[in-house]
């Protein structure tokens, strides 16, 4: 993808926040990868650090239903327990593989990716002002719930670990043992001395990992959704007023049928554009 030019802060709709994206790396990811067409060190230790951190939870959560006695209520909290970690695997695994139709994408949140003329430079302003607010306020909404809850569960954990190795039924009834962050199990003794502190910690790296890095992959693909819609939104304008004008134009200035054809077919170009 080399022929893909790097998006400068000016290149991109105007009021739309990427703020999040850079600070975690993947705005350089995506210029990256645009420009040379390989796949950055930032990404290669994103991928790196996610599956390892990831894949041996997920791997000794579907193991417990061998090793530790379930019923249908325990079985069901651990099979959702696993959940997050395999959401943040697709989401990384996904960037991996598909970089190449993300940073194509990308080219969606130019301000001037779809030519406009210039009697309704203003309107499509105003649909563009439109979806950066909710864009920007919804992004900033992931990260703050995202945020929250991470710090909740790490500082309040409520999942008793004689539960996890001893017990079925309701999780609640059970107020004995130690508390960690996730209801996982594990091949060791985790109700005690040091095992118990080294999962903990653990956890609270997985916890940390994947609940900030889901809101960045929120706004990765929201944003580019979100700037989808508004170059619809903007070109269906386009086509509205295409047709009052023609009709105005017939009747009252004399506005010629080759005139509103080649205006069709510019639109018709920047449809094309956006479907590819």
């Amino acid at each position: 993808m080399v022929d893909q030019a790097a998006i400068l802060d000016s290149d991109i709709v105007d009021g739309l926040s990427v703020r999040y994206l850079k600070i975690f790396g993947l705005w350089q990811v995506i210029n990256d990868y645009r420009t040379t067409g390989k796949r950055n060190a930032i990404l290669k230790f994103k991928v790196i650090a996610t599956l390892l951190l990831t894949a041996p939870y997920i791997f000794f959560q579907y193991l417990s239903y061998w090793m530790i006695e379930v019923d249908i209520q325990k079985a069901t909290f651990l099979n959702l327990q696993s959940l997050p970690a395999l959401q943040i695997c697709c989401k990384v695994l996904l960037l991996w593989f598909r970089i190449d139709s993300q940073c194509r994408l990308y080219d969606l949140v130019k301000k001037d990716f779809i030519r406009i003329p210039k009697a309704k430079e203003q309107v499509a302003k105003d649909i563009f002002s439109k979806m950066t607010s909710e864009c920007n306020r919804l992004c900033s909404a992931a990260f703050l719930i995202n945020a929250s809850m991470v710090i909740l569960n790490i500082v309040d954990p409520g999942i008793s670990v004689d539960y996890i190795m001893y017990h079925t039924g309701n999780m609640h009834a059970i107020t004995t043992g130690r508390k960690k962050i996730f209801g996982g199990w594990y091949p060791l003794p985790i109700d005690k001395y040091p095992y118990y502190e080294a999962i903990f910690v653990y956890e609270i790296l997985l916890i940390l990992w994947g609940g900030i890095f889901l809101a960045v992959y929120v706004c990765l693909f929201y944003q580019v959704l979100m700037c989808l819609y508004a170059q619809f939104s903007v070109l269906a304008l386009h086509v509205s007023t295409l047709k009052c004008s023609s009709v105005d134009g017939d009747n009252e200035t004399g506005y010629s049928s080759s005139n509103l054809y080649k205006e069709l077919y510019e639109v018709i170009q920047e449809h094309q554009k956006i479907l590819r």
